[in-house]
């Protein structure tokens, strides 16, 4: 294992599962994708803030039905968050997860964006948004 790897595995915070993982896929995203998302929280939480801040700063007048819609619209369709997103995750992956990932890039990619938008949604009122104004 490469220094860098075993530097990258120490970093990431133990999430523990409800299920034993299936598929190589489904171990893929229990013991890599899970952890790297709960170590990246805090960046997640911050970039989709920025975003919005920047592009719908009425956010924080919607309701919580229309906040959670928002969010999903947002990371499925808008390529230049989701493809932040995806960066943030990949960089910190390990050699050999960096090539499972290359090898089932589409999978990876919308199970990436599919925990990312229920991690959001979770904790749309941790987003650090202006008060609406009056």
């Amino acid at each position: 294992m490469h220094e860098r790897d075993a530097h990258l595995l120490a970093l990431r915070p133990d999430v523990p599962l409800d299920v034993e993982p299936i598929s190589a896929m489904e171990r893929f995203q229990h013991l890599t994708l899970r952890p790297i998302l709960t170590l990246q929280n805090p960046i997640i939480l911050e970039l989709v803030a920025c975003y919005l801040r920047r592009y719908c700063p009425k956010f924080g007048t919607y309701d919580e039905a229309r906040k959670h819609a928002y969010v999903r619209d947002l990371l499925k369709r808008d390529s230049r968050p989701k493809h932040m997103l995806v960066g943030l995750a990949a960089g910190q992956f390990t050699t050999d997860e960096f090539s499972f990932f290359v090898a089932h890039e589409a999978e990876v990619r919308r199970r990436l964006v599919e925990l990312c938008i229920r991690r959001v949604q979770d904790q749309v009122d941790q987003l650090h948004l202006p008060p609406p104004s009056a």
